[in-house]
């Protein structure tokens, strides 16, 4: 038996009472490559979509694990239309909407309408798209050792700050709440590994009760 999670988490597994308690649902394209985590990724947006969760999507594109590159790029930007929040590296957005330039990606992921954008572009930070209108907010300056799982953090900061003030309506809520990715972001990329390179909440505590 495979007990590798794509192939364990079936959409049968998924429980619609969580679906009601849920305020964010957090999707990434891991395990897409797979049919049976993809088919349960689309029941669990559907179920998202139902109760009025809102939906986030993580890029997160590992190119190796696909049949194909045209593959890829239609089953993450299927999901685009069903998010709230769309998070890409520069590198993932030229890829998607075969680009060279933030401008030009943008331009062609404008008809899909996602009410929010987040392009991480490392040390220069973020562009921040929201219902159209685009602000770049800068990166923390820090002196990095391991870039790994800083995009997992900076996310993690984001839908923290969506979790409690719900979405970003006014630049300056988009400004907020992008500065504190960002900054868990560059705490991540001070330390050396992924997971246990993870800001807690001790760690922040005080800059965030200083808001």
């Amino acid at each position: 038996m495979d007990e590798t999670p794509d192939l364990q988490v079936t959409t049968g597994d998924l429980n619609e009472e969580a679906f009601k308690k849920a305020s964010i649902l957090n999707v990434c394209s891991g395990t897409m490559f797979h049919p049976t985590a993809l088919t349960t990724t689309q029941r669990a947006v559907a179920l998202a979509q139902d109760k009025g969760v809102i939906i986030a999507i993580d890029a997160n594109i590992r190119p190796l694990r696909w049949e194909s590159e045209t593959i890829c790029r239609e089953t993450i930007t299927s999901f685009f239309e069903s998010a709230d929040i769309l998070k890409l590296t520069d590198e993932e957005l030229f890829f998607l909407t075969q680009t060279t330039t933030i401008e030009d990606g943008l331009n062609k992921l404008h008809a899909i309408m996602v009410p929010i954008i987040l392009i991480t572009v490392g040390e220069k930070g973020t562009y921040a798209v929201l219902n159209g209108d685009i602000y770049h907010i800068p990166a923390e300056k820090i002196v990095a050792v391991d870039t790994t799982g800083a995009g997992d953090a900076f996310m993690a900061g984001v839908l923290r700050d969506v979790h409690y003030n719900g979405l970003p309506t006014t630049p300056f809520d988009l400004e907020r709440c992008v500065r504190f990715g960002n900054r868990l972001g560059a705490m991540a990329a001070t330390k050396i590994g992924a997971l246990t390179a993870l800001p807690c909440y001790d760690d922040v505590k005080q800059w965030i009760e200083g808001e």
